[in-house]
């Protein structure tokens, strides 16, 4: 008769620590995967406003009123005046997917893709440029993003302002010249900035 013998203390706490680690190894896989998907997700939704931003470029846009929000042959203006609001945004962005503005795991849905902070940045123009209330954006090289914002920043280059100055007297008329733009995001995984640019320069 063959006697049975049972798990040993010692063999069971080898086969529970086994399965610990196999676990612990499985859920790191799992959430790094899901990172990794979230970074794609973002790469894809960047991409859809940027092609989104090409599309639209020929175009011109008009308010429900009738004004001339976005002319034809450039991109979406940042909010003019203090002011502002991004009403106008919300109309040029309407034929875009909010789905495709919002970062994973970003509620509610965005309307349109986050603005740089701060306001406008004039680091070659005097400040009388930006008088009577007038915002004057540039495309600041420090611009950093976030995993949970997509920002648009318009502009003719890099620290170039995206306005018409009346050369009279300097003061800032509109900012629909807008001939260049980024999107800049931050990825999950390694925390890297990720910068798209406009086809036109």
């Amino acid at each position: 008769m063959i006697k049975r013998k049972g798990f040993t203390v010692i063999e069971l706490v080898i086969a529970m620590t086994v399965v610990i680690v196999l676990l612990g190894l499985g859920t790191v896989g799992f959430r790094s995967s899901k990172v990794r998907y979230r970074d794609r997700e973002r790469e894809a939704d960047v991409q859809a406003i940027a092609a989104y931003l090409e599309q639209i470029y020929p175009k011109e846009i008009k308010n429900a009123s009738g004004k001339v929000i976005k002319s034809a042959g450039s991109y979406p203006p940042l909010p003019e005046e203090i002011g502002d609001t991004t009403s106008d945004l919300e109309i040029i962005f309407a034929g875009l997917d909010p789905e495709s503005l919002t970062p994973p795991g970003v509620a509610p849905k965005k309307k349109i893709p986050s603005l740089p902070s701060g306001g406008g940045y004039v680091p070659s123009m005097p400040l009388s440029s930006c008088s009577y209330d007038y915002l004057c954006y540039t495309r600041p090289n420090d611009l950093q993003g976030s995993i949970n914002e997509y920002i648009y920043a318009p502009g003719p280059a890099s620290n170039e302002l995206c306005t018409r100055v009346n050369p009279i007297d300097s003061i800032v008329i509109n900012t629909y010249n807008c001939r260049s733009f980024v999107l800049i995001y931050k990825t999950e995984v390694g925390n890297k900035r990720v910068v798209v640019e406009s086809k036109r320069r």
